[in-house]
């Protein structure tokens, strides 16, 4: 995948998008490991607590197809 080129792989762009400005905008950033804890941190919050406009605005952990 060519670097430079950001709409090849939008869903990525999107993803990388929301980590910088809903979690690490938020702090001064001092090490790989706080950087590591605080992705990590938000993929869970993202995968479990934040509401997801395509299904209704709920989190996605409280989904039910």
């Amino acid at each position: 995948m060519c670097t430079s080129a950001p709409n090849m792989n939008a869903f990525t762009e999107r993803v990388i998008g929301s980590i910088r400005r809903e979690a690490l905008d938020h702090f001064i950033l001092i090490s790989e490991k706080q950087i590591r804890n605080i992705i990590r941190e938000y993929v869970d919050y993202y995968n479990r607590h934040r509401p997801h406009q395509g299904i209704g605005k709920i989190p996605d952990g409280e989904y039910m197809p």
